[in-house]
């Protein structure tokens, strides 16, 4: 509703971006040895960085796809293949991220 009805989708995905990156910026100052703060924390990880990913997640994958003609065989193939590159380029973050950083 916001993406489509109040901000625009580009404006709703940089706002959430921005809650997003304001969460993940609390969250580490959160976790300063000298300024270690369970609540800010919490609210950076379990409030902040949800509401960003909500935001970014609804709409990410609809901006991609606005962006082709369907009614064009080639714009058809082309965005086929962004989806592809797309959801190629999540699943290895996730890979790196659940399979690599919590290793370190």
């Amino acid at each position: 509703w916001t993406a489509d009805v109040g901000l625009g989708r580009y404006l709703t995905i940089l706002v959430f971006g921005l809650i997003y990156a304001a969460g993940a910026i609390v969250a580490a100052m959160a976790a300063w040895p000298s300024r270690e703060s369970a609540r800010a924390y919490l609210v950076g990880v379990m409030v902040l960085v949800p509401i960003g990913t909500a935001g970014i997640k609804a709409n990410i994958s609809n901006f991609g796809a606005d962006q082709f003609d369907t009614s064009d065989p080639v714009q058809k193939a082309a965005q086929e293949k962004f989806f592809s590159w797309f959801y190629l380029a999540i699943n290895m973050g996730s890979a790196v991220a659940y399979g690599y950083l919590t290793t370190m």
